[in-house]
């Protein structure tokens, strides 16, 4: 697990904002990392939309605003990857989109 953090999201509500703290995270990080929009398991075991951000030795989940490792996020999530987004690519789609994800 990654032993400090590579940016600061100051944010006091987190639940529900999971795309909009994963693409602040993605543009305020100094480090070479993507944001991964993805299903997890939710609270109550059903699956629902979910982003997080992915470095070269971590995995940050933006809710919980906790690290793990790629084997630890996805047993304690069953996170399931479906667009992985580099930091220029995501700026354009907020630009274009007008929203924040999932794209």
């Amino acid at each position: 697990m990654a032993s400090r953090k590579p940016f600061q999201i100051k944010q006091r509500h987190r639940k529900g904002c999971c795309f909009r703290l994963a693409w602040l995270g993605l543009m305020k990080s100094t480090e070479r990392m993507v944001m991964v929009h993805g299903i997890v398991n939710g609270p109550d075991n059903t699956r629902i939309p979910h982003a997080w951000l992915v470095g070269e030795n971590f995995y940050y989940d933006v809710v919980s605003d906790r690290f793990f490792t790629m084997d630890d996020y996805i047993h304690c999530f069953a996170a399931e990857l479906c667009k992985v987004y580099a930091k220029d690519e995501a700026a354009v789609l907020l630009h274009t989109k007008g929203h924040y994800g999932p794209w």
